[in-house]
């Protein structure tokens, strides 16, 4: 279903939502498909979330669960992502700034990455750098611990 403001709180549900506006979810054990998303705050453990568009902004805390984002549309604004044991997989990508910062997890940022500045430290990473160019006002953040971080 298409819907211009979503809020919930949930535990053991699934959610196959058309369009939205404005998703702002708390929930754990839930399996979460958006066909196209502008903005969302997300907060779930144990869950699976996937978006196939997104237009504007998320910003999500995810445990033991999974992200994918099938594609960014050129109205991308930002994105922070905090992640614990949980893979993030975004696709589609749009010019962007991205920064990573993980602990013992494996990075793949793609060929058409512009690497800034990159540490490794023991189990820790950092990564500073933009996807395809540098002329873009959109911003990626993410803090991941033991989930590995894709970007294609």
């Amino acid at each position: 279903d298409d819907v211009k403001s979503m809020t919930s709180s949930s535990k053991y549900d699934h959610y196959k939502l058309g369009e939205v506006g404005s998703l702002t979810m708390t929930g754990a054990y839930d399996d979460v498909q958006v066909s196209s998303l502008s903005s969302g705050i997300v907060n779930v453990k144990y869950s699976g979330v996937e978006i196939l568009s997104l237009s504007n902004s998320l910003n999500m805390d995810i445990s033991y669960g999974s992200l994918v984002v099938s594609n960014l549309k050129t109205s991308f604004k930002n994105m922070n992502i905090n992640t614990s044991y949980a893979p993030i997989k975004l696709y589609g990508m749009v010019a962007s700034k991205v920064v990573i910062e993980g602990k013992y997890c494996d990075v793949n940022t793609g060929a058409d990455f512009i690497q800034k500045t990159k540490s490794s430290k023991e189990s820790s990473i950092s990564i500073i750098g933009y996807k395809i160019s540098e002329r873009t006002n959109a911003q990626i953040n993410i803090t991941s611990k033991y989930g590995d971080v894709i970007m294609k």
